[in-house]
């Protein structure tokens, strides 16, 4: 589990004029509450599958109307969250083997693979829906492929091993319109920019 507080919002929020943040992976709220604190998010909209974190996170955020918790699997929410029509957006795609983090479920709990590795359900609905001028941040980057990450490797009798070609089909579906950049800190990161436009 990787942490948004490793960024600084500020510099994207500033160079790509964003103004929305979804999050997949609400857990406690910690990524959430670091990015409420930016007055440019007027929207800040998250989803969390594990009823009872769904449920404190709402507690937790029920006095800003900038907030929006949605209690739904990430792959599900994403086909949502993807087609409203709001300003550019800070994607944070942290929604890995739901609850396993926090005990509430262990890492090969039975679960369709697409709700225990959603991300690519999201990124396809990101790439359909938006128009590219997205910050997307990605964790838990050594699930996809290997690198010398500062957390080391991805443990061997996880399910989900990085396959052969890594993390090369995300780079491939943003090609276009984003410039992709590997973070080898904690579990690893892949941040994907807008490229300028033309």
């Amino acid at each position: 589990m990787g942490s948004l507080m490793r960024f600084r919002l500020d510099e994207f929020i500033e160079k790509h004029h964003l103004q929305t943040f979804i999050e997949t992976g609400t857990a406690r709220g910690d990524s959430l509450a670091y990015a409420s604190d930016r007055p440019e998010f007027l929207h800040l909209i998250s989803c969390e599958i594990e009823p009872l974190l769904a449920a404190g996170a709402c507690c937790r955020f029920n006095e800003d109307p900038r907030v929006l918790i949605v209690r739904a699997d990430s792959g599900l929410f994403m086909q949502m969250a993807s087609r409203l029509d709001l300003p550019p957006a800070f994607f944070w795609l942290d929604a890995h083997y739901p609850g396993a983090g926090f005990g509430l479920k262990d890492y090969e709990h039975a679960m369709p693979e697409t709700v225990r590795l959603p991300l690519g359900r999201e990124l396809a609905q990101i790439r359909q829906h938006r128009q590219g001028r997205d910050v997307i941040l990605i964790d838990d980057l050594r699930i996809y492929e290997t690198g010398d990450y500062e957390a080391g490797p991805l443990p061997e009798d996880a399910p989900g091993q990085p396959t052969e070609g890594g993390a090369d089909w995300i780079r491939a579906l943003f090609a276009d319109t984003h410039e992709a950049r590997t973070i080898l800190r904690d579990q690893g990161y892949l941040l994907l920019l807008p490229k300028p436009a033309a």
